[in-house]
């Protein structure tokens, strides 16, 4: 039972320091029309890398989910 007691403890203790974060928009052109289907990507600032790429919607909405933070 301690053992058990232990494990769960240590699952929620892990989950409370794991953080993520979220990011969304809209993309539109000059005239204020949605872009759909366009490919948007999330460079790291400091270094350039690749974080994520996501596509827009019919809408010209994009989410970037579970993004850890620093």
């Amino acid at each position: 039972m301690r053992y058990l007691f232990t494990l769960i403890f240590s699952l929620i203790l892990s989950c409370s320091y794991t953080q993520s974060g979220s990011i969304s928009g809209m993309l539109t052109d000059v005239s204020g029309e949605p872009v759909i289907y366009a490919n948007v990507v999330l460079y790291d600032q400091t270094d350039d890398r690749l974080v994520k790429v996501e596509t827009t919607d019919l809408e010209g909405f994009q989410v970037y989910q579970n993004l850890r933070t620093s």
